[in-house]
């Protein structure tokens, strides 16, 4: 009997690998106790990434079930100086219907800000 697509036997980061290639990397990282290494990457992605880059790294970490590293990125994004980023990366996530992480990173952004 065929296995539903949303059952199949692949690992979540491996799927979710396809999407942003270091989600991979930030799971073996945890799994291996390597914490720093993995906030560094995802550091570097909520700081600097494109709304769009941003969106798909938050999408595969979800995906992968890596939910503390797509808050991290969020965290990081929210942080950045130039808050008309904040912006288009929240406008991002609401045009792509992910409203819960809209709210997280405008959340993380006044926290941010006070």
């Amino acid at each position: 009997m065929p296995v539903p697509r949303t059952k199949g036997d692949r690992h979540p980061a491996e799927a979710a690998e396809l999407a942003w290639t270091e989600t991979g990397v930030v799971a073996r990282y945890l799994a291996d106790g390597r914490g720093r290494d993995a906030d560094l990457v995802l550091w570097r992605a909520g700081a600097s990434y494109s709304a769009d880059e941003i969106l798909k790294a938050v999408s595969s970490c979800r995906s992968a079930d890596l939910r503390d590293a797509a808050e991290t990125i969020l965290i990081n994004a929210a942080e950045r100086t130039d808050k008309q980023a904040v912006l288009n990366i929240a406008a991002a996530f609401s045009n792509a219907g992910r409203h819960e992480d809209v709210t997280f990173l405008l959340a993380a952004a006044i926290r941010a800000s006070v």
